[in-house]
């Protein structure tokens, strides 16, 4: 699936502002035994998501899950505690990472500055602990103060 100008902005932000690691469209599957998979098999894939990014960050030991929106009214229901375990337990398979390693793993969002409070309030509805919420204005405004 093709990124859009928001994921792309964002992809290149996490680069190259915050020297991360990304994997875009990171694929989360679990097949039917429900071990995890890097392949689709048939329609024998019990749990699939497809955040917008795995961003590593070597450095400072840590992995985020990270999800972009313009959405007005951002919806990351597909995020209920189930599904945020999965993951989690999904990038720690990926990685190799076998807890206690000194690594941790956190959830960050993108969204418009007017909606920030609105998507922390609903994601700590979700059970969210903690998770990240980034302005997308202060990605372009990132851009637009490094552009010549």
């Amino acid at each position: 699936m093709p990124q859009d100008i928001y994921e792309q902005l964002v992809q290149d932000y996490l680069t190259i502002k915050e020297h991360l690691a990304v994997v875009p469209q990171f694929h989360i599957r679990f097949g039917s035994e429900g071990s995890p998979r890097f392949r689709e098999e048939a329609d024998s894939d019990t749990f699939k998501r497809l955040p917008d990014f795995l961003a590593l960050d070597i450095k400072g030991q840590k992995a985020w899950v990270v999800e972009v929106t313009m959405a007005w009214s951002p919806q990351f229901g597909k995020w209920n505690a189930k599904s945020r375990a999965q993951a989690e337990e999904y990038v720690l398979w990926f990685t190799g990472w076998k807890p206690p390693t000194g690594w941790r793993l956190g959830w960050r969002f993108f969204a418009r500055r007017g909606r920030a409070k609105t998507l922390r309030d609903n994601l700590a509805g979700l059970g969210f602990l903690d998770p990240e919420v980034t302005s997308l204005e202060d990605v372009f405004d990132y851009f637009r103060d490094v552009m010549p």
